[in-house]
């Protein structure tokens, strides 16, 4: 449903591109959104790492590096 909102004719949305991944990550890697959207921006921003507790969702992703705070 969000995939079609961001699609709307004439509808902008502050960073729509990175929503867009996001919801790929969030819908392929079986992901939060959250952290889904993080992974997104890092990528928009070429950040390969992140200090985090979260094993579960950041560690699906392989080109991101999980480190223990």
């Amino acid at each position: 449903m969000l995939k079609a909102i961001l699609s709307t004719p004439g509808l902008d949305v502050l960073n729509g591109k990175v929503i867009q991944k996001a919801l790929q990550y969030y819908s392929l890697q079986n992901i939060d959104f959250v952290d889904a959207y993080i992974v997104a921006l890092m990528e928009k921003h070429q950040i390969q790492g992140i200090y985090s507790f979260n094993k579960k969702h950041l560690d699906r992703i392989a080109h991101i590096t999980r480190m223990e705070p």
